[in-house]
């Protein structure tokens, strides 16, 4: 088994956003704080707004959940530079662990692009120097399944789990402001040392997964075992957990492994005929689950919010992103060392808990059987293992379209450390054509006053076309916006906060159409 070592420090953190898509919306809040291995506070925590982006237009619904309006957040918020700065010299301290709730789906994602944006590597901070990421809500998920005791859960009426923040520390006794960067941190943190204190083995279990070294030995197909597998997949009536057998590495060096969900059956996969085929559902998923929970809205408010936003069009008034999953055969996924899978040995599920979690480990087990009879299996996988997402034409949505050239790193390195002026006479050039379009948005948002006249005549043609035309890159535009706006005003239950930052959000709409 691989050694494995403690984070030298955890930092755990939370964004708050004007909206649910990575790639196109943007932070509006930030909070982090440091802690040693054994949870306890170092130095000070860190509390950014960032200013709003002239071309991006906020979620109204996101708004009315979080309270923050595109006005505070110039008040109180610094350049999205600065604040890009801020956060990557805290990520990529060496020996870091990043914890975020719900992370992987969402915040980790939000830092790629926030860094990617600002020309800092979106993946650095990740794996260098000794630091990982770890997602605090798939430890949760574990205990609750496997080893309940000594934290008070939190149900539905349908009496499946719940695993928002907010129901937790309210089962719980812990004080918790929703959809408030640094509340949200101390309650995750908070949960966190409730588990650590009651469950002490999982929690350093679950913490160790982080590290690709061990994902790899618990992964390895060579041992030929069934394995527990946490993952929001598998659904809340099943607590998240599911049966998968290794089956292969990806067989395109990608540091990766093929498995199959034994609720399955794997006839299609093996040739013995049945059903055709069906997405992995392994893609990245990029949304945060618990955005329409009840923050300082109240429940039936957030609800009615999501009503509103689902019977929008386009959804949500805006274009949605896809899970990016091929299109593969039933029960086949691939797992990503890097996105820390947490899996369990079989052993741990007892009979009464595969009982409450409607899992049929006979049937898992003899799916497995005939798995394992299988030899030929470089044969029957997919030749490559990346999953296929909608290519979009906006520079900004297009991290992954592949690695820069190793041309333009130090180039790119360059970047934050010019300010207006030399940005202005004496630009980097890149062979990446994602980069020149990137270096001019760059300095319009943060150094408008370098721009020349037609520079500043190109930059608001940009904006004014990003804000109405449903093809430039944005997930909302000006005409959905507005009609959100009109449909949310007349929803039941808004008290005079939520039409407070209603009239922000249309003062703020005026002023971008008025160039302001």
């Amino acid at each position: 088994m691989s050694t494995t070592i403690a984070p030298e420090s955890i930092y755990w953190h939370d964004y708050e956003t004007t909206g649910l898509d990575p790639r196109c919306d943007r932070p509006s809040q930030f909070a982090g704080l440091r802690t040693d291995a054994a949870l306890r506070e170092v130095g000070e925590p860190l509390v950014l707004y960032c200013h709003p982006a002239a071309d991006v237009l906020p979620s109204p619904e996101s708004c009315l959940i979080t309270g923050i309006t595109p006005q505070r957040m110039q008040r109180d918020g610094v350049p999205e530079r600065e604040f890009a700065r801020a956060i990557e010299r805290e990520l990529t301290r060496a020996g870091s662990c990043a914890a975020a709730y719900n992370g992987f789906s969402f915040d980790f994602e939000v830092t790629r692009h926030l860094l990617y944006r600002n020309f800092y590597d979106p993946y650095a901070w990740e794996w260098r120097a000794g630091n990982s990421r770890w997602d605090p809500l798939d430890a949760l998920r574990l205990a609750r399944a496997l080893r309940p005791e000594g934290i008070q859960w939190a149900d539905g009426e349908d009496g499946r789990p719940l695993f928002q923040q907010d129901r937790l520390t309210q089962a719980n006794g812990i004080e918790h402001e929703v959809h408030e960067a640094l509340s949200d941190v101390r309650t995750m943190l908070a949960l966190m040392r409730l588990l650590r204190e009651h469950q002490p083995k999982l929690f350093n279990y679950a913490l160790a997964r982080r590290q690709r070294e061990v994902v790899a030995v618990d992964l390895d197909p060579a041992h030929r075992k069934p394995l527990l597998h946490i993952d929001r997949r598998y659904g809340n009536q099943h607590c998240c957990l599911g049966v998968i057998l290794p089956l292969a590495m990806a067989a395109d060096g990608e540091r990766a492994v093929w498995v199959f969900d034994l609720a399955h059956d794997p006839g299609v996969l093996l040739g013995e005929g049945g059903a055709g085929s069906a997405t992995d559902g392994d893609g990245e998923v990029h949304h945060n689950e618990s955005a329409v929970m009840a923050g300082g809205v109240g429940r039936e408010l957030a609800q009615g919010i999501a009503d509103v936003a689902t019977g929008g069009r386009a959804g949500a008034w805006g274009k949605g992103i896809g899970t990016g999953s091929a299109q593969r055969k039933p029960g086949l996924r691939l797992l990503r060392f890097n996105r820390a899978p947490l899996t369990a040995p079989l052993g741990l599920l007892n009979t009464a808990a595969a009982k409450r979690w409607e899992i049929d480990l006979a049937a898992s087990l003899e799916r497995a059987e005939r798995l394992l009879a299988c030899s030929d299996w470089a044969e029957r996988l997919p030749e490559r293992s990346v999953h296929t997402a909608k290519t979009v034409a906006d520079p900004e949505s297009q991290l992954y379209e592949g690695f820069y050239p190793d041309s333009d790193r130090e180039q790119v390195a360059l970047v934050p450390q010019l300010d207006g002026a030399g940005l202005a006479t004496a630009p980097p050039r890149f062979a990446d054509r994602r980069l020149q379009e990137l270096l001019f948005r760059y300095r319009a948002r943060n150094y408008p006053q370098t721009l020349n006249a037609a520079e500043l005549e190109r930059w608001e043609a940009h904006c004014y076309n990003r804000l109405i035309n449903p093809d430039a890159g944005a997930r909302l535009v000006m005409e959905d916006y507005l009609e959100c706006l009109a449909v949310l005003r007349g929803a039941e239950g808004l008290g005079e906060a939520e039409l407070s930052v209603l009239s922000a959000l249309e003062e703020h709409a005026d002023a971008l159409l008025a160039g302001g």
